[in-house]
């Protein structure tokens, strides 16, 4: 059975993800609907929402231990 990633590796993870997403060039500014933000913040507001609830978590976990 194949070992789950640790928390550490998947904040490494979505930080390599919002660098590499913020690096990309986008051709339109389009949101998904209109009057929204473009789709690429969206995605990096979503990225830096999951850093954040990860790195909470493992403070808690390190408190806790």
């Amino acid at each position: 059975m194949a070992s789950q990633p640790s928390s550490e590796d998947k904040l490494a993870l979505l930080y390599y993800f919002q660098k590499m997403y913020r690096q990309r060039l986008v051709k339109t500014h389009v949101g998904y609907q209109k009057g929204l933000i473009s789709i690429k913040e969206q995605v990096l507001n979503w990225l830096k929402e999951e850093i954040y609830f990860l790195k909470k978590y493992l403070q808690k976990i390190n408190y806790l231990t």
